[in-house]
């Protein structure tokens, strides 16, 4: 890279297209901007997701973003290169997932898949740890992954070329129209006046007084017989 390319180049802006991609680790990696999540109209050098369809699909929509930008409303946006980031190791991308970054791949100035490294899960300091990726040679765990942060620098830093500043990114989802809500005319509403039927109170018939104990009836014994 010319002298003159490296006084024009800024640092990369990095956002995950949804949470948990492992855009911060990234960021960290190579010296980029944590965007945190994309939102809306943010224009982004580095977008993250993972190998799940939902990611992929959040990712997708951001691209496509850039895309009708582009085609439909006439602007020179260039999109981000996607990173794709495993959680397993040894982690296989489905067919499913395939065939939806082939779907996606014109969309993007292109690739990268991001092996999955188990130490990031095991140390509290990942800064410190994906700073060793710029030793020479870097840790043996850490081999794939610095290659991967290789392959993603080589695909960003045309992307930071400055340039003419362009328009932003229509932040309307691309697989929505715009939404104009009609007016709404409600009728007045008019009360209807209660009137509460009278109560009448049932008239209520004390039980009748208990009648007195009878008499006692003298008993009649039969006289002692005489000695």
């Amino acid at each position: 890279m010319s002298q003159e390319m490296q006084q024009r180049v800024t640092r990369p802006v990095i956002a995950g297209a949804t949470g948990g991609t492992g855009a911060s680790v990234l960021a960290a990696a190579i010296g980029g901007v944590d965007h945190g999540v994309h939102k809306g109209s943010d224009r982004v050098h580095l977008l993250v997701c993972r190998p799940w369809m939902t990611s992929l699909y959040a990712a997708e929509a951001v691209l496509g973003r850039y895309a009708r930008a582009q085609a439909g409303l006439g602007q020179h946006v260039h999109p981000p290169v996607l990173a794709v980031v495993a959680d397993l190791p040894r982690q296989a991308v489905s067919r499913a997932a395939r065939a939806r970054l082939r779907l996606m791949e014109p969309n993007t100035s292109g690739i990268v898949h991001v092996p999955f490294v188990a130490k990031l899960r095991e140390t509290d300091y990942v800064d410190d740890l994906v700073a060793q990726c710029r030793d020479n040679p870097p840790p043996r765990e850490l081999g794939d992954f610095t290659q991967a942060m290789k392959k993603i620098i080589v695909a960003v830093v045309p992307l930071l070329v400055s340039a003419p500043a362009p328009a932003p990114v229509d932040p309307a989802p691309y697989y929505a129209a715009p939404y104009h809500a009609a007016p709404m005319h409600l009728a007045p509403f008019h009360a209807a006046p209660m009137h509460p039927a009278p109560f009448h109170a049932a008239a209520m018939h004390p039980h009748p007084p208990l009648s007195p104990p009878a008499a006692p009836v003298p008993v009649a014994y039969p006289p002692a017989p005489a000695r």
